[in-house]
């Protein structure tokens, strides 16, 4: 494979040095799908085509057909309760009628009961992760699967999540606000027909929102991690049963229809959950790396075990949510698995939090566990008479880790796709780290011919005052660029298999050039261990790890530094240049893009994959994101 030019990371895709020419930009653009929505139709016909053109483009319309028919499942609700109470209203003698708020007020209670009752489905984590891994599969049940996923997306249920949260908030508001004006216009008729609980009752129900709400905020989330979780599991309960009580003499007639299905899939889920946390963890060992961040390597055993078909554990990209009994009962956080579903143990990388935090206790109780200089402590324990890896329980008695997964996530579909953008941003990254080594050491080690994918795009976004925090990640560049060099030093067929890591360094002001002199004993604290195959490779990549760490702390503005196969730039990408390269390189295909990070990229890579994008030209960028 012909090594590909550098390309500009600022500054027009148009550019002579960029091998996207300015008349095949200007094609390209013009058959993204946004200008198709943009022109002009002479008839609605032609608007609504261009527009379900345009959502088909951007792999959006079985997503907007399901919300739309949520949307309008919820407005039937409404007029249904609506009309309902209007009669029932008018039927009343005149002494005993309610207002004409009145109906209004039930009809959003009616549609405030189901959404508090749908609002279980989406965090039904293990359901529905069972449906989104079979309908990736290749079995009969998987195909009769994907177009249901296709349609409700089960992938983004965090988001459904939250869609459902906004509309109970809408109609909690609606509820109340028409309430009081029947009970301003009507008092003793609204209390004779409804009693005097539902207003103790809704009160407290109005708290328990406030506070989950408020819990749930992102700020909240991402710095304190422990309100967002206690906020949750505890208050949630409460809010269920003020629910079924929320009803004259103390019973809501209309809640409880809705619920007991959503009920009954939610406690099948705990006891789903309950039996996997209950497998036995055995951690081989933890690794400590300057400044703040650590590894876990876990056996592949307990919630890890392979597959009755032989198929892997998990898929790339997937995250578990890990409990150390002896800081809390309670506390469970997620983390991506950094490992390749095909390497002999599982690994999590964690970056430290605030001193105190969960995190810093992790790794401060493990740490004591042993003894080590290097800062990796190696874990063992007695099986019989034998001395074996790893470790399971603590010396209180209680295990040293639970596991609750592994959970889907977007990135496991890049083995749905010949050619992938996988893109990670700050903490984000981790998806990256697992997909590259399953490419690189697995996929395109072991096949023979065309592999899934058989192009794989890699990007890297990081702020420069966080490098130091992703030094094991460097680590693992470096092993990556010396399988791809060793496997086409071995086969010239190889060179069909496109592989490009590219970093972005952003917020670098005054960068000064770095000199390294690590001693070898102090090498594990500093760049972290090795992937299992790294180090071995007989050909070498054309850097070390030191040099790659220099240029990204260095990064020379206006220049891309290439070293090999990788990619170094100084500021923000320009994500219309790399999907016009992209394109350039893969015409009439698709492509997989996969990002985990903030918001603000994931709003330009939507923007970029429906302008890129054509159905007709069988050219097509489908999304899969995880913002937080």
């Amino acid at each position: 494979m012909a090594k590909a030019a550098p390309v500009k990371p600022t500054g027009d895709a148009t550019d002579s040095k960029s091998p996207v020419t300015a008349s095949k930009m200007k094609i390209l653009a013009s058959n993204g799908g946004v200008d198709l929505v943009e022109q002009d139709s002479s008839t609605w016909c032609e608007s609504l085509k261009a527009w379900l053109i345009y959502l088909q483009n951007t792999n959006k319309l079985g997503t907007k057909l399901f919300i739309l028919t949520y949307i309008i499942g919820n407005i039937i609700i409404f007029i249904f309760a609506l009309q309902l109470w209007f009669m029932i209203n008018d039927e009343l003698d005149e002494e005993g009628r309610i207002s004409g708020a009145g109906p209004f007020a039930k009809g959003f209670g009616w549609t405030l009961d189901f959404n508090c009752a749908m609002i279980l489905v989406p965090v039904c984590r293990n359901l529905l992760s069972i449906i989104y891994d079979f309908s990736n599969s290749g079995y009969c049940l998987g195909k009769c699967l994907a177009p249901i996923v296709t349609f409700i997306p089960v992938d983004k249920n965090i988001a459904f999540h939250k869609f459902i949260a906004y509309i109970m908030a809408g109609c909690a508001a609606g509820h109340m606000f028409f309430h009081f004006i029947n009970y301003i216009l009507r008092p003793d008729q609204t209390i004779s027909l409804f009693g005097i609980v539902p207003w103790y009752t809704g009160g407290l129900i109005v708290v328990c929102i406030f506070v989950i709400f408020s819990g749930g905020q992102r700020k909240v989330r991402r710095k304190q991690f422990e309100i967002f979780w206690y906020t949750h599991i505890f208050v949630f309960p409460l809010f269920f049963i003020l629910l079924l009580i929320h009803g004259k003499g103390g019973w809501n007639p209309n809640f409880w229809k809705w619920f007991i299905v959503p009920a009954v899939m939610y406690a099948a889920e705990r006891i789903v959950t309950i039996r996997r946390t209950r497998k036995p963890v055995t951690l081989l060992s933890v690794t400590s790396m300057k400044p703040n961040v650590f590894s876990l390597e876990i056996e592949k055993s307990g919630p890890f075990e392979m597959k009755t078909n032989g198929r892997e554990p998990y898929f790339e990209g997937q995250y578990c949510f890990i409990n150390c009994p002896h800081l809390s009962q309670f506390q469970w956080h997620p983390f991506t698995i950094s490992s390749a579903p095909s390497d002999k143990t599982v690994t999590f990388h964690i970056r430290k939090s605030i001193p105190g935090s969960w995190t810093d206790e992790l790794h401060d109780y493990l740490l004591s566990l042993g003894n080590s200089k290097s800062g990796r402590v190696t874990f063992s324990r007695n099986n019989g008479a034998q001395r074996v890896s790893g470790k399971i329980i603590g010396p209180d008695g209680l295990p040293l880790l639970k596991i609750d997964g592994p959970h889907s996530a977007p990135t496991q579909h890049i083995s749905k796709y010949k050619n992938v953008m996988v893109i990670g941003a700050g903490i984000g990254v981790t998806p990256v780290a697992s997909a590259s080594k399953s490419v690189v050491f697995h996929k395109w080690r072991t096949a023979v011919g065309e592999v899934f994918p058989n192009n794989g795009y890699f990007y890297w976004v990081v702020t420069h005052r966080d490098v130091d925090s992703f030094r094991w990640l460097i680590r693992l560049i470096k092993d990556c660029q010396d399988e791809v060099s060793h496997q086409r030093s071995k086969a010239a067929s190889v060179y069909q298999h496109k592989f490009e890591f590219h970093i972005f360094v952003t917020s670098a002001k005054n960068p000064k050039p770095v000199k390294l002199h690590i001693a070898k004993e102090d090498e594990l604290s500093f760049w972290g261990a090795r992937t299992e195959e790294g180090g071995i490779a007989k050909a070498k990549g054309p850097f070390d790890e030191s040099t790659l760490y220099s240029a990204l702390k260095c990064p020379v503005f206006g220049e891309v530094k290439q070293l090999g196969n990788v990619y170094v730039h100084n500021g923000r990408p320009n994500w219309r240049a790399e999907f016009a390269r992209v394109k350039a390189y893969h015409p009439e295909s698709t492509v997989g893009v996969a990002f985990c990070g903030n918001e603000y990229i994931a709003k330009d890579l939507k923007r970029q994959s429906a302008a890129f994008s054509n159905v007709e030209q069988n050219s097509l960028f489908r999304l899969h994101l995880e913002n937080f």
